[in-house]
């Protein structure tokens, strides 16, 4: 499924909607920790989908909403703000963490 979203409120709640309730943070020790503090390792996580949104008055106040998946199935939301993003730990931490390859079958086309 490809989803635009239009701010960082709305991709939040249609994500919860679709079953990514676990909230994700990312901390100094380049782990991603849920709610209830269990710590996930790049190796612990897939991404699902992101989505990239600029500041509402300049591009320069960048924000990430990740959906995540992580090794006990649980699905999750991790939102990472500018300077984060920029963080060598944090682009070191994201490099590891795997993709879902998206599966798209295209329409046939018609015999016409």
């Amino acid at each position: 499924m490809i989803t635009n979203y239009k701010d960082i409120a709305e991709a939040k709640t249609k994500l919860i909607h679709r079953g990514y309730n676990k909230e994700y943070t990312f901390d100094i020790q380049n782990k991603c920790c849920r709610s209830n503090g269990h710590k996930f390792s790049p190796k612990d996580l897939c991404i699902i989908e992101y989505h990239r949104f600029q500041g509402a008055k300049t591009e320069t106040n960048p924000s990430i909403v990740i959906a995540l998946e992580d090794t006990f199935s649980n699905k999750g939301i991790l939102i990472v703000h500018d300077p984060i993003i920029k963080s060598g730990s944090f682009i070191n931490f994201l490099e590891k963490v795997k993709i879902k390859l998206r599966t798209h079958v295209p329409k046939p086309m018609s015999g016409k």
